[in-house]
């Protein structure tokens, strides 16, 4: 933060040009540690100022001013395509599908330039994985299925990005798991992803938290399922798969990080159907303890806050359970128009509506 303090009192001053090119290259990386360490809100105003010096590089940079220097168009292109992705994937994480639509449609067609050099070609795939993450934001649904077949496409051509095709794959997965009616396409891809990885890194890897992604995701797809063809069996399976994401979550990201909390979520439901419910409360708890940690986190707090008084209302504390209720009710109509409903009408799916499609 004392790098971006210093920067705005340079903002106005006549300073060198390649001289704010550097400094937006610094604030991107010290934007991309806040990013990687889940401070989400610490990162926007840095992604932020890098992109405004950047803009004003690309708008005053000289032909003698690249003779001079070791700085060329492309490094200063290539800067700007990682701001725009940044900002992006930060938006996908704050809640905001407006922001992640802009600025990944700028990245997808900075990509779109180099698709045909070999070298970029996984930074063009990726550019599609993550504009159908913004289109899935936005519940474009058969549009997000394209993004994600078009970025499959291009890593199967190039054997170097074969191994990143893990993103787009589950994230296809989950949009034939939101299309409905496409159930048993979502498994099978989701599936036929999870054994992919399992080759090349093996069963339980601790690679990433990309494993954890596939894990939540079939939990989610065989609980639908589950519920579809009234098989109680596939509903043991999803525990399974959310107690394996839970776990490969805080081995790989630590148990403080969102999306180890999303996976406390789902076991806490499997805990309530189970009547576990000290098991039930203490996963919201710790989830609680992450989400109340930033209002990057307000969809995903007022879900948790509701579960939580269900909790409660299982155990027979009716009174006790209504300030809860009432308070993730109250968090809820903040973040969209629920006018037809009371804090006694809603559901879990009311929730899940307003938080993003990999938390749910």
């Amino acid at each position: 933060m004392k790098l971006k303090n210093f920067s705005e009192g340079l903002e106005g001053l006549e300073i060198d040009v390649l001289a704010k090119f550097q400094l937006a290259k610094l604030l991107t990386g010290a934007g991309r540690f806040y990013h990687e360490s889940g401070n989400l809100l610490d990162a926007i105003p840095l992604f932020e100022k890098a992109q405004r010096f950047g803009e004003y590089v690309s708008g005053n940079l000289t032909e003698e001013m690249l003779k001079a220097s070791n700085v060329s168009s492309d490094d200063v292109e290539e800067v700007m395509a990682e701001i725009h992705y940044n900002i992006g994937s930060v938006a996908t994480e704050t809640n905001k599908p407006k922001d992640a639509t802009h600025h990944f449609t700028i990245f997808n067609e900075m990509m779109a330039k180099d698709d045909h050099v070999r070298n970029k070609r996984r930074g063009y795939a990726i550019s599609w994985n993550e504009l159908g993450v913004a289109n899935m934001m936005n519940m474009k649904l058969e549009s997000a299925e394209k993004c994600f077949l078009r970025s499959i496409e291009i890593m199967e051509m190039d054997a170097s990005a074969k191994e990143s095709k893990s993103l787009p794959t589950v994230n296809l997965g989950l949009s034939y798991w939101l299309q409905g009616g496409r159930l048993e396409e979502a498994d099978a891809v989701l599936m036929a992803g999870l054994q992919d990885r399992e080759a090349v890194y093996g069963v339980n890897d601790r690679e990433s938290f990309i494993t954890g992604r596939f894990l939540h995701a079939i939990g989610n797809v065989k609980a639908d399922l589950a519920e579809l063809q009234a098989d109680d069996s596939l509903l043991e399976e999803s525990r399974t798969y959310h107690q394996r994401a839970l776990n490969h979550y805080g081995d790989t990201i630590g148990k403080n990080h969102h999306r180890t909390a999303d996976a406390c979520v789902k076991v806490a439901d499997h805990c309530m159907r189970l009547g576990l419910l000290d098991e039930a409360e203490s996963n919201l708890e710790q989830a609680l303890k992450v989400f109340n940690s930033s209002d990057a986190f307000l969809p995903e707090r007022a879900r948790a806050t509701f579960k939580k008084s269900r909790v409660l209302e299982l155990r027979g504390y009716m009174d006790e359970a209504a300030p809860g209720r009432g308070a993730g009710f109250e968090l809820l109509q903040n973040l969209t128009d629920l006018k037809e409903k009371t804090a006694a009408d809603v559901v879990d799916s009311d929730f899940d509506k307003v938080i993003c499609f990999w938390s749910r």
